[in-house]
């Protein structure tokens, strides 16, 4: 039993998450408090993110906030606070989901309490989040929620892991696969560990200080918004060495992954908005000032990005009409030249089209290029 156990455990890692589960496990950390670990709550926020989301239990949700609206509309009057949210499950207690949101909607969640027997009834209707939530769940309770693709079963699998699961040197990342699937299922502690793993010269260790930035965690969120001010520097004067000991070309490739993180992860959880006729390169960094840093590298992101994929089509039109080369051959180009975004070849004018090297007296600075229209 324990080998059919570990050969479906392993055979659940090698699946993708989706972008529609990491959007349902953001929404519910949000709704539910399960994220950041000061339990904060954003009921609209974590509404509006489940509406986005196919997953199984984001859609049925979301059609508890709409039974209740008017005129086809969510009812968002439920969304107010606990007290309101907690009415609209009570309708739904035979549902392993209900039962166990609403303990953690309870007072009995900070506590070891279970006054309503919200959290037994659901461990015995064996619901994946609250077999996890066990203080002490055992191997196999943890495997039944890891099974249903639980993000905090992952996790604390990567804590519990077996003995004989791990002996043989076959089996030595398994416990780093359960940690990154709950981290990219957006659990906010796997994704804390998994930014310990590299060093802050690695953009991967930026890349979760994003992650765990949109959701909240304001230390990693200011770390982020910092390095952005500091690239940008570094990237509008050469001279002005605050990432030291970096070529150009390793500046132009920062820039633009810190465009990527932030545009994936911080700017695309919240409503910062770019603060105009407030220049980000003044003296103090002031939080407007690193706002608009963090814009001004995404734009430069996504500008590069456009006119890469202007490249690549410019070039599959003429490879198909010009020449006889094999699909696969302009396929693999093709490849060679979207890996090159990253290294900033192109030069954008005002309206973020392509200027030919021959016309281009100069490349525009991220100063220049924040005052866009967004």
């Amino acid at each position: 039993m324990a080998d059919v156990s570990f050969k479906r455990v392993c055979g659940l890692l090698r699946e993708d998450v989706s972008e529609s589960m990491q959007i349902w496990y953001m929404a519910r950390n949000w709704l539910f408090g399960l994220s950041p670990t000061s339990r904060k709550f954003s009921f609209i926020h974590g509404a509006d993110l489940a509406e986005k989301s196919s997953h199984p239990d984001a859609v049925w949700l979301t059609r508890l906030f709409y039974k209740y609206g008017e005129d086809g509309q969510r009812a968002d009057f439920v969304l107010a606070d606990k007290s309101t949210f907690l009415q609209l499950l009570e309708s739904e207690l035979t549902d392993s989901r209900a039962l166990i949101y609403s303990y953690l909607l309870s007072n009995d969640a900070f506590t070891s309490r279970d006054t309503n027997g919200f959290f037994k009834r659901a461990v015995e209707m064996k619901n994946s989040l609250a077999l996890a939530l066990l203080a002490k769940p055992g191997i196999e309770r943890l495997t039944e929620s890891v099974l249903q693709d639980e993000p905090v079963g992952w996790y604390k699998l990567y804590s519990q892991m077996p003995a004989e699961w791990t002996r043989s040197s076959h089996h030595l990342n398994l416990g780093r696969k359960c940690l990154e699937r709950a981290a990219t299922m957006n659990h906010f502690e796997a994704q804390m560990n998994m930014r310990l793993f590299f060093p802050d010269s690695d953009f991967k260790h930026w890349y979760w200080c994003g992650r765990i930035g949109a959701q909240g965690h304001s230390e990693s969120e200011n770390s982020l918004f910092d390095l952005a001010v500091k690239t940008a520097r570094t990237y509008d004067d050469p001279n002005h060495r605050i990432l030291s000991g970096i070529d150009r070309t390793t500046v132009e490739e920062a820039v633009f992954m810190i465009g990527k993180i932030l545009s994936s992860t911080i700017l695309n959880r919240y409503p910062f908005g770019h603060f105009r006729n407030s220049p980000w390169h003044i003296r103090a960094y002031t939080i407007t000032a690193k706002i608009n840093a963090g814009h001004a590298v995404v734009r430069m992101y996504d500008s590069w990005c456009q006119n890469t994929r202007a490249a690549v089509d410019t070039w599959c039109l003429i490879a198909i009409r010009l020449t006889s080369l094999p699909r696969d051959v302009r396929k693999i180009v093709s490849q060679l030249i979207w890996k090159s975004r990253s290294k900033g070849l192109y030069d954008i004018n005002m309206d973020g089209v392509l200027i030919p090297e021959k016309n281009s007296k100069r490349r525009r600075t991220l100063t220049e290029m924040i005052d866009w229209d967004f």
